[in-house]
């Protein structure tokens, strides 16, 4: 090969049709960066509220159990702690509600015994009381002769003693320590008092009995 000129080449082109491939390249690609941002954006917004979307539904569960429906639980399934822990509060709720119904029912039987000792208290022909180790009647089930059973309660079991003889308050006082110290019951305590009204003797006979519960 020599270095004489063999012939020419000539290279014909349009710049406009250059440019419009350049223009659509370009937007292209500013299209495809804005869709990619576009999408990290609406992830990154989201995302939060992905997360803690299931804390909303355990604060919803935990509203619905106060404002009384404990049968409601919380359905979370995130695979996760969230779930874990959505499933031992339901569990709780669980045990809590099953506790509530057992108690509901010994409360229920409670009552109903009540009920059928106070109906047996209240009919009882002998006089049935319940005294404090202060001195204070807590229960009675009706008056003694001459004595009112609104006032005794009131006034207390030194009221009912300041009617009685001396030797009456020393015994029945003596009874009270005697219950206090052994927690055993005394039967058959004769006593003596004036009744408030006609003076005359009142003997009656009393079994005291320590209420340890």
């Amino acid at each position: 090969l020599g270095t004489e000129e063999l012939g020419r080449i000539r290279i014909f082109y349009s710049s406009e049709s250059v440019d419009i491939t350049v223009r659509s390249i370009y937007r292209e690609r500013i299209f495809s960066s804005f869709l990619a941002g576009l999408a990290i954006a609406v992830i990154t917004a989201a995302w939060p509220w992905i997360t803690i979307r299931p804390l909303f539904k355990l604060r919803s569960t935990v509203q619905q159990i106060l404002k009384g429906h404990p049968e409601a639980r919380a359905k979370i399934h995130t695979a996760d702690e969230i779930e874990d822990l959505a499933e031992a509060f339901n569990e709780m709720v669980g045990r809590l509600q099953q506790s509530l119904k057992i108690l509901r029912a010994r409360s229920e039987a409670l009552e109903e015994s009540e009920e059928k000792y106070r109906v047996l208290v209240e009919n009882a022909s002998d006089v049935i009381w319940l005294i404090s180790p202060e001195g204070e009647i807590v229960f009675l089930s009706q008056g003694f002769s001459g004595f009112n059973r609104s006032v005794l309660l009131r006034e207390g079991l030194a009221l009912f003693l300041s009617f009685h003889t001396e030797d009456s308050v020393q015994k029945f006082e003596a009874a009270i320590d005697q219950i206090k110290k052994e927690k055993v019951p005394v039967a058959h305590l004769s006593t003596v008092y004036h009744h408030p009204k006609t003076q005359n003797e009142v003997f009656y006979s009393t079994n005291l009995t320590p209420v340890l519960s």
